[in-house]
């Protein structure tokens, strides 16, 4: 079997959440705005389907390397994004004053929304949509991990990891050397950027 029928050629639901997740963490950063999502998001899905190209089956899981392009492709997006920021020419202090009417001269950083100083600093909050897409992939996904790795995630949400060792009645070593399996099979699934 030759290795371009083994290529995929149509894009999966996995792969739209993916490109969608990763368009949205981008706002806020290096002047994306949610006005920038689609264009963002029609970026990254050009990019996946012409990188599918060189996908082994061989070598990686299929959703390991959409997760790897997606990843790549962002990192050079905010790369060139920020490298086109450096300019000076541009920038204004904070504590310039402009007219405000009724208010007469303010100083500019007394007029910033949360949102516009989030992007400045290079923050992004999730928005509440995003949460629960979040929520969404996660109750989705969890289930199809092991039953007892299920269970130790749970035990987690309230509890340290010696209680949690100790209400499964399992050596803490054990449960120790889950957590990077766990974390490789939540990255496999493009979750990396919340753990």
């Amino acid at each position: 079997m030759n290795k371009s029928a083994l290529t995929p050629t149509v894009l999966t639901r996995f792969d739209h959440r993916l490109v969608r997740r990763k368009a949205r963490q981008l706002v806020g950063l290096a002047g994306f705005t949610h006005q920038d999502i689609a264009e963002i998001e029609q970026e990254l899905l050009t990019c996946l389907l012409e990188k599918f190209s060189k996908f082994d089956h061989r070598r990686a899981h299929r959703n390991a390397f959409a997760a790897t392009v997606v990843e790549r492709h962002v990192a050079s997006m905010l790369r060139h994004r920020r490298a086109a920021k450096r300019h000076p020419q541009n920038l204004t202090s904070l504590s310039d004053e402009v007219p405000v009417p009724d208010q007469g001269p303010t100083p500019l950083q007394a007029l910033i929304t949360e949102e516009e100083q989030d992007r400045r600093i290079g923050r992004s909050r999730r928005s509440n949509q995003m949460l629960s897409e979040l929520k969404m992939d996660l109750a989705e996904f969890v289930p199809t991990l092991p039953e007892p790795w299920q269970r130790f995630l749970e035990l987690r949400k309230a509890h340290g990891i010696t209680a949690t060792a100790r209400l499964m009645k399992m050596p803490r070593m054990t449960l120790d050397g889950w957590i990077p399996k766990i974390r490789t099979r939540f990255i496999e699934a493009g979750f990396d950027d919340y753990l």
